[in-house]
């Protein structure tokens, strides 16, 4: 289907379950329109609509489920979200980060996050422990390229579920009292 800048004019529109990414960016522009959105998908995110997209998804106030998938690993994902985004519950990124965003932890109501093929080489860790409403922490495929990952006494208060898998340079998972 040719949606392209007749996108924003479903303005009703609460769900996006796949959105593949167009070269020119003109869909990016377009879902800034649809205040009302609540689940959004992204497949095929090239690094350079980052900066359109952040300013896009910065429009939805009511955004409570985020997928962002990138077209290869080359591709980074350098995301601006105001510290509005308190409505986030679920978000998944799949693709390099080269760093942990600095949103992400200030996300009061995330409830799920998952990272994916972000071949991050610091501890992501320590800036996530303290999120309040975090039960479901998955870090797999290469998300994480140090040799420790290390949870610290008093963080993640609310975690009940952890996925650590193929990351393949982790040798030890430190768990303090």
């Amino acid at each position: 289907i040719q949606l392209k800048d007749s996108l924003g004019g479903m303005t009703s529109l609460q769900k996006i379950p796949s959105l593949r990414m167009d070269d020119d960016g003109v869909v990016i522009r377009e879902l800034g329109k649809l205040k009302q959105l609540r689940g959004l998908s992204i497949t095929n995110f090239k690094g350079h609509h980052g900066s359109t997209l952040s300013s896009s998804i910065n429009e939805m106030k009511l955004l409570e489920k985020l997928h962002i998938d990138t077209i290869d690993n080359n591709e980074v994902i350098d995301l601006h979200f105001m510290s509005s985004r308190s409505a986030l519950r679920k978000l998944c990124l799949n693709g390099n980060l080269n760093r942990l965003p600095d949103w992400i932890p200030r996300l009061q109501h995330l409830v799920k996050l998952s990272l994916l093929c972000s071949y991050l080489t610091t501890d992501p860790l320590d800036s996530l422990k303290d999120m309040p409403s975090l039960l479901f922490l998955s870090i797999s495929h290469r998300a994480y390229e140090g040799k420790i990952l290390h949870f610290q006494d008093g963080g993640f208060i609310k975690l009940k579920e952890l996925e650590l898998k193929y990351l393949y340079k982790l040798n030890s998972v430190v768990i303090d009292r």
